[in-house]
């Protein structure tokens, strides 16, 4: 996992889809590349960092604990002392959940664009990582302040 989100693959998806308009994503004002080149460096690096210190969790009870506790969210802040490691990574056994997109969106703006398709993907979620970290720690090292918009 850690070495697939620093890839050349993975910076470019992150790239593109922050180009085509993802927001919450670091900018570094006055960089010469574009806000999506900038993003992906920067939040790939905080997304392999958090694998690299992660505790790892994996199991079908804590699978069925998740989906259990998924169904009636929490209704306090979340806070450092609910969480179960500073930094995790979870595989469950099953499916929790997903997310659709439409595909022709998705491909918007880009050379696989094609008029009039229109097909639903969905995406199974199996995993999720987790990490403490503020927007201030997103820094270029001997360069300009990240901006968050």
């Amino acid at each position: 996992m850690r070495e697939y989100i620093s890839s050349h693959a993975s910076m470019q998806m992150l790239t593109e889809a922050t180009n085509a308009g993802n927001r919450g994503v670091p900018t570094v004002p006055g960089m010469d590349a574009s806000p999506g080149a900038v993003a992906s460096v920067l939040l790939s690096r905080s997304e392999e960092r958090r694998l690299r210190e992660a505790a790892c969790y994996a199991s079908a009870d804590m699978t069925s604990l998740a989906l259990a506790a998924a169904s009636t969210p929490p209704t306090e802040p979340v806070k450092e002392s609910r969480l179960p490691s500073p930094y995790g990574f979870m595989v469950f056994e099953q499916p929790i959940g997903g997310y659709t997109q439409d595909v022709a969106e998705v491909l918007r703006d880009t050379p696989m664009a094609r008029e009039g398709v229109h097909t639903a993907l969905t995406t199974p979620i199996v995993a999720v990582s987790w990490g403490l970290w503020t927007p201030g720690e997103v820094q270029v090292t001997g360069g300009p302040t990240v901006r968050w918009y």
